[in-house]
């Protein structure tokens, strides 16, 4: 009788043992601290960027007039994204541009130092904002940013416009003019943008909405597409 009382107290005091481990494994596996809230494929996420794109397409005046391949832009800024399931993230991003035109012929309203221009460029200096919606195409990733699309739109501000040409004078002498925070440039644009990334790469486009020029300026607007490439800093 008192080795069936003795196996019957040990088989509950074990009983008891299993059910509290339970409860702390339980606790702990739903505890805030054991999940970060930040991480690439996490609630909260944010990286350094750097963007490379070119002109796309025709300007709408004058066809002949811009070297496509050295029109060209570069990007620096910070990217957010707020995961609101393993498909779906919203974010917004914050970053400075340089964006170039290298013209072949322009309006001489705007060169009246020569007729014959051998180097013309018009630069932009411009901060702005970007507002995504992201969708994620590959469910089970672990802590990655993974395979993505995002549409989104941007508005930015020209605080710098530059114009650079280069000519000979009539003594054969090499002149440079720069002209700085252009009249006749429009102080903000907006747009649309895309993008399809695989973690730290993305291909960008974007198609401007607004006009580079002031209306009263008469000039043939820039290609309003551009294309490129990003990669982002990402320290996991």
């Amino acid at each position: 009788m008192m080795q069936k009382l003795l196996m019957f107290v040990l088989i509950l005091s074990l009983t008891q043992s299993l059910k509290g481990q339970q409860i702390v494994i339980s606790e702990n596996l739903k505890g805030d601290a054991s999940i970060p809230a930040f991480g690439a494929n996490r609630k909260h996420f944010g990286h350094i960027f750097l963007g490379l794109h070119h002109s796309a397409g025709a300007p709408e005046l004058n066809t002949d007039k811009l070297k496509g391949l050295r029109s060209w832009g570069f990007e620096f800024g910070y990217r957010y994204k707020r995961r609101f399931s393993q498909t779906l993230s919203a974010g917004a991003e914050l970053g400075i541009k340089k964006l170039s035109y290298s013209i072949k012929h322009w309006e001489m309203l705007h060169t009246p130092e020569a007729t014959d221009i051998d180097k013309h460029k018009l630069i932009f200096l411009q901060t702005g904002l970007g507002l995504y919606q992201r969708f994620n195409y590959n469910k089970r990733r672990g802590n990655y940013i993974g395979n993505y699309i995002d549409v989104g739109v941007y508005g930015n501000w020209n605080f710098n416009t530059r114009q650079i040409y280069q000519f000979h004078n009539d003594a054969e002498e090499k002149v440079l003019i720069r002209k700085s925070n252009l009249s006749y440039i429009s102080p903000f644009e907006y747009g649309i943008l895309t993008r399809f990334g695989f973690n730290r790469f993305a291909a960008k486009a974007t198609y401007r909405l607004s006009d580079h020029f002031e209306e009263n300026a008469a000039l043939g607007e820039m290609p309003r597409f551009t294309f490129g490439l990003e990669f982002g800093i990402i320290f996991y």
